[in-house]
């Protein structure tokens, strides 16, 4: 059997969130990253942030406008999505007419549950209602092409390890996606099986980019599941840090706030919006909190110092911004200009933090 490759360090990781409207949060970031000529050896990234991603590539490479936009830098294209980005919700029609035969069949479901009218006629009324309501709300405003140019860049890019994922909920599975440069970091195998954080319940496997890949990455609830198993990773990992850990400095890009700012909720929409806000950040804190253990494990010399060399384990710091305003439960697509200037203040300060405390400031 060969030698297990020992895991290479690297210097510097980008992590990206993607929430809804606050796409432009990210791209603030990866805009002051551009000015700045800080170029991240890999880069996680969920949801909307895929294509904030994509654009950062461009940019960074000076072909942004490559693909036929007006877009020079990405100040441009933070303005096309607080217009009529690339990848955009549209109303689901005409593709909620294939969804009628099965909104018939779960109605009749519904209405034929006697018992449950009997123990309680309002909720059973309320029960039937909720429950008729099409899954499928939004329909994706995603072109082939956009995707097949998407996967190439990614695959192309040889200095960035590029990650993001979806999820199968019947599998119980995350699939995380590499480029060739992510595989060779992570010492993985495209071509065959590697689960990773395997329990009896939950695995991860790691894939190749591909164009369909990228779709289910982008796949929200609000789309349906007509002839789709996938769904967005964001819904189960909102930001990507475990595979980070060959870097030294992760910089943290979070579209929502790690607290609740506003007085408690009094109103449905503000219930939701606390409920979304907690759901996400669970998973995060989560996953930083397995990398400060070894940062504290490291800091009291409690780990084996040949069993630390051969696996690579070092210190990891963490530089972490986030929006300043949080965005209300029925804005959470609305994209701001706002947020992408504040956003991009803020990244300029972690950035001059970092170089600060390396002893280059």
């Amino acid at each position: 059997m060969a030698a297990k490759r020992k895991r290479e360090v690297v210097s510097t990781a980008f992590a990206l969130g993607g929430f809804g409207g606050s796409n432009l949060h990210g791209l603030g970031f990866l805009h002051a990253a551009v000015t700045k000529a800080i170029v991240p050896d890999m880069i996680s990234c969920t949801s909307g942030q895929i294509h904030a991603v994509w654009k950062y590539l461009q940019a960074k490479d000076g072909r942004l406008s490559a693909d036929g936009s007006d877009a020079r830098n990405l100040e441009d294209v933070a303005r096309a999505y607080t217009g009529e980005a690339e990848i955009k919700p549209k109303l689901p029609f005409p593709e909620i007419v294939s969804d009628v035969p099965d909104l018939v069949s779960a109605s009749l479901k519904h209405l034929s549950n006697v018992e449950s009218f009997k123990d309680n006629p309002f909720g059973y009324f309320m029960n039937v209602t909720m429950n008729n309501l099409p899954a499928r709300l939004l329909a994706p405003k995603i072109e082939d092409h956009a995707l097949e140019r998407m996967s190439r860049d990614f695959n192309e890019e040889a200095k960035i390890g590029i990650v993001f994922n979806s999820y199968n909920p019947r599998e119980g599975r995350e699939y995380v996606y590499l480029n060739p440069r992510a595989a060779h970091l992570l010492n993985r195998s495209l071509h065959s099986e590697s689960s990773f954080r395997k329990t009896a319940h939950h695995s991860t496997e790691y894939r190749p980019i591909t164009p369909e890949n990228i779709l289910d990455a982008l796949w929200i609830y609000e789309y349906g599941f007509q002839g789709r198993q996938c769904v967005d990773g964001a819904y189960f990992r909102q930001v990507m840090l475990s595979e980070l850990s060959r870097a030294k400095i992760i910089f943290v890009a979070r579209p929502i706030q790690w607290k609740w700012a506003d007085p408690m909720p009094v109103t449905f929409g503000e219930t939701q919006d606390l409920k979304t806000e907690v759901f996400f950040n669970a998973a995060y804190y989560g996953e930083r909190f397995r990398i400060e253990l070894i940062n504290r494990l490291l800091r009291e010399h409690a780990l084996d110092k040949e069993f630390v060399e051969r696996e690579g384990y070092h210190k990891v710091a963490f530089y972490e911004t986030e929006p300043r305003t949080p965005k209300p439960f029925i804005g959470y697509f609305s994209e701001s200009m706002k947020m992408f200037c504040e956003a991009r203040e803020d990244a300029d300060k972690a950035f001059a933090e970092a170089q600060a405390a390396s002893g280059h400031g």
